[in-house]
């Protein structure tokens, strides 16, 4: 289903920046032989493979490789980060400023390039099979439908990481303020969802005055659903027959119906799969995933914390090349489990709430004209990872409901109190481990400013609630340098760095704001400058707009001598 659809992109556009640089042990070289196996695939084996598939008339077998194709792209490119980094490559200082940003970028443009040089022959092959009028360029525009309406906020939500992880928080938690504002970008997400929608889809309003859009908008009213009108979902003739409801605010909510569908179903039987969408609406569907969003996002939050304060080195013993593919699978395994179950549930209930606005049998018979014009989802998921049911279950749910719409609301809005209070006990059980937090925070912007006493108590009770912390070794290194004991500065610097080297040498990367699970590449830097750079940042003087202040001054003098 749609989720399917757009789940490698989902996970390139996630994983781009765990990706980068991983495998780049001869970068240029692997960036032009990447380049050159991309051009052979292009123009030999991609075509080669099609011709036979369409010379033996295997028609499934062309859907399942298009359907294969999006899968194949995201982690071609991916391999593309993993082995050269391009944007390192092109453009390293816009990286250390932008180290989430500008992989994506480069990600996004890497993968409408090869889907553009595969897009030809997988025209030619339906073309040839189903005799379609749709034209190459149609074509491409309806497999670019996805990236348009995916890349935009993927690259807002990178762009707005970057900014925020100018806002130094602490070693390790530069990522913190967009993780707290990640929930206010969701609901932005959703305001202007209908935007992202008409550009994706190119929709236009419904032109034509019909009985059956005046019930549809009688309908709305009637369900508590008002929308601001109809739109046509243009899908480049392909026959998609599919129908959806946009937006949150009622004077920018539409229903959007494809092109197929008004073409080839009955006017009834447009109104009852429009009755199914605005019963997600009426059961409050958006807003149940938009908690389950901030949920998630309070879990990370919360895990994130714990993992900083008590098992400070965790981060590093994970990191690696071998991070990446457990990252993965987790996200694979933990979030799209959770989400899909949610939303089958959401599926039955919208179909429920159809069925006792329309009547059972109208909907039933919607249901199965549905199940004989769209091709069932491909077995490469299991059921449980499909975020729609099989028609089969879903009309069996519907002959076995028999409560009523105040019921199903009632379920929805119990679920998501469930949340609500999942939050608010979390918070309540967590509100030691944010003060921590804060007073680490608060330590660590005036230990330059304040008197020496005050910070020798704030240490001092911090390291009565935290022991040996690396986050407190360093700060009082900084206070060290600061008071001008050089030497018990150099001393405990060197005792940081040799208890744990690796974290001292990643933490302060080229990009200054490298994540505690995310590592951004950056320059290869000679070691007697890393030695320097690294007694340097311990002052706490390394930011200049997301720069670190002192590679600034290192540029002049690495460039001359080739090591930038």
């Amino acid at each position: 289903m749609l989720f399917a659809f757009f789940l490698p992109l989902v996970i390139l556009g996630l994983f781009t920046t765990d990706a980068a640089g991983i495998l780049a042990f001869a970068p240029f070289t692997g960036f032009v032989a990447w380049i050159g196996l991309t051009f052979f695939a292009i123009f030999w084996v991609v075509p080669t493979h099609l011709e036979s598939l369409i010379s033996h008339d295997k028609f499934d077998e062309l859907i399942l490789a298009q359907d294969r194709l999006p899968w194949m792209i995201s982690f071609w490119v991916l391999l593309l980060q993993a082995i050269a980094s391009p944007a390192i490559l092109v453009a390293p200082g816009f990286v250390r400023l932008f180290p989430q940003f500008a992989p994506l970028i480069a990600s996004s443009v890497a993968y409408v390039i090869i889907l553009w040089g595969c897009a030809g022959g997988f025209h030619r092959g339906f073309r040839a099979m189903l005799l379609w009028e749709q034209t190459p360029a149609e074509y491409l525009r309806a497999r670019l439908s996805a990236p348009i309406l995916l890349f935009p906020p993927l690259l807002a939500g990178a762009f707005l990481e970057d900014i925020a992880s100018w806002i130094s928080i602490l070693p390790g938690l530069s990522d913190l303020p967009l993780i707290v504002c990640s929930p206010i970008f969701c609901i932005c997400l959703y305001l202007f969802s209908p935007n992202l929608f008409n550009w994706a889809w190119q929709a236009e309003p419904l032109k034509e005055k019909t009985a059956m859009a005046a019930e549809i908008m009688e309908m709305t009213k009637k369900t508590g659903t008002p929308i601001a009108g109809i739109r046509v979902w243009n899908t480049f003739k392909e026959p998609i027959p599919n129908a959806a409801v946009v937006g949150l605010i009622p004077s920018f909510r539409y229903v959007y119906l494809t092109r197929h569908l008004l073409d080839t179903f009955p006017e009834r039987e447009q109104i009852v799969i429009v009755a199914h969408e605005l019963g997600h609406f009426r059961l409050g569907h958006v807003w149940t995933y938009l908690w389950f969003t901030f949920l998630l996002v309070f879990l990370s939050l919360s895990g994130r914390l714990l993992v900083f304060l008590h098992w400070p080195r965790l981060p590093e013993l994970l990191s690696g090349w071998y991070l990446f593919p457990i990252e993965l699978f987790g996200f694979l395994g933990g979030f799209i489990l959770l989400f899909t179950a949610l939303s089958r549930a959401s599926e039955y209930q919208a179909d429920c709430f159809a069925a006792d606005l329309v009547g059972k049998s109208e909907m039933i018979s919607a249901m199965n004209h549905l199940s004989r014009e769209l091709r069932p989802p491909s077995r490469r998921f299991p059921w449980w990872m499909e975020t729609h049911p099989d028609f089969s279950s879903r009309i069996a749910r519907i002959e076995s409901w028999n409560s009523k719409q105040a019921d199903l609301i009632l379920v929805s809005w119990r679920l998501r109190l469930v949340m609500c209070l999942l939050i608010g006990f979390g918070l309540a059980f967590l509100l030691p481990t944010f003060g921590l937090v804060w007073d680490l925070a608060s330590t660590a912007r005036y230990i330059s400013r304040n008197p020496d006493s005050e910070i020798e108590k704030r240490l001092g009770i911090l390291c009565t609630q935290l022991g040996d912390h690396p986050v407190l070794n360093e700060l009082a290194a900084r206070r060290a340098f600061y008071r001008g004991r050089i030497v018990e500065g150099f001393v405990r610097t060197a005792a940081l760095w040799a208890d744990c080297p690796i974290a001292l040498f990643s933490r302060y990367k080229a990009s200054g704001a490298s994540k505690i699970f995310q590592h951004s590449a950056s320059p290869e830097v000679a070691l007697n400058f890393e030695i320097v750079q690294f007694l340097l940042q311990s002052l706490d003087l390394r930011r200049v707009h997301g720069i670190p202040l002192f590679d600034q001054v290192f540029d002049f003098v690495q460039i001359p001598l080739g090591q930038r």
